[in-house]
Parts: structure tokens; C-alpha cells; sequence
């Protein structure tokens, strides 16, 4: 595991941790305060970490449906891309994982990928 790739485990990891300690500060306050908390964890965390755990395992070649096999809403492959070029990955690997990508979420039904996404190098 090359140094970019072990620190990106780790930023996985440390929004685990975040996302734990948040719920443990939850249980000890009310009104606001804990709506706030729920509103971070539950909103700004939680994409973050799917962000980074996608450009993670995109990085180590971990094809999409082992990662995710089912989801709600559709990655921002946009932000991804742009984190997987900042922790310096291949633009084509990360293009033939997002075509790849694309293909399971059409299986998924996923309308927004109803298109056929352009096959890498084409």
C-alpha cells in the first residue's frame, strides 16, 4: 500500500471515529444542540466518508459493486474524481472504475444512469 492510499484508510477511518463520537455527544444534549449534531453526522459526515471510502477502494481496484451492492442516491462521481487525481490515481483506471460503475447503478435502476456512460478511451 503506497503512502497517498494508507492516508486515505486512514481519513476512512477517522470519519468512522467522528461519526462515532458524535452519536456518544448525541445522547448527552437535547433541542438544538443535538439536532445540529444529528444534521453534521447525518449530512456533511456521512458524504464525506462515502466520498472517501469510493475514491479509496477505486484506488485499490475494488470494483464499485463490491462496495456499495445497493444505494439510495447516485455518488457525485464529479468529487471523487477530483479526490482520486488529488491522492494521485490513474484518470483511466478511475475512468474504466466509473463506466464500471455506471453499469451496476443502471442494473440498480438508477434513472440518471439510464444513458450509455462513454467507454473509457472512446
Amino acid at each position: 500500500m503506497d503512502e497517498c492510499t494508507q492516508h486515505l484508510k486512514i481519513k476512512v477511518k477517522n470519519h468512522t471515529d467522528e461519526a462515532q463520537l458524535i452519536r456518544v455527544e448525541e445522547r448527552k444534549t437535547h433541542g438544538m444542540e443535538k439536532w445540529n449534531l444529528q444534521q453534521h453526522r447525518k449530512g456533511h459526515l456521512r458524504e464525506c466518508a462515502r466520498k472517501n471510502h469510493l475514491v479509496y477502494n477505486a484506488l485499490l481496484g475494488t470494483p464499485y459493486e463490491k462496495v456499495e451492492q445497493k444505494c439510495d442516491e447516485l455518488p457525485n462521481f464529479k468529487e471523487v474524481k477530483k479526490i482520486v487525481i488529488r491522492f494521485g490515481g490513474d484518470e483511466e483506471l478511475y475512468a474504466e472504475w466509473k463506466f464500471a460503475a455506471h453499469n451496476h447503478l443502471r442494473e440498480q435502476g438508477h434513472t440518471k444512469c439510464s444513458g450509455q456512460p462513454q467507454k473509457p478511451g472512446s
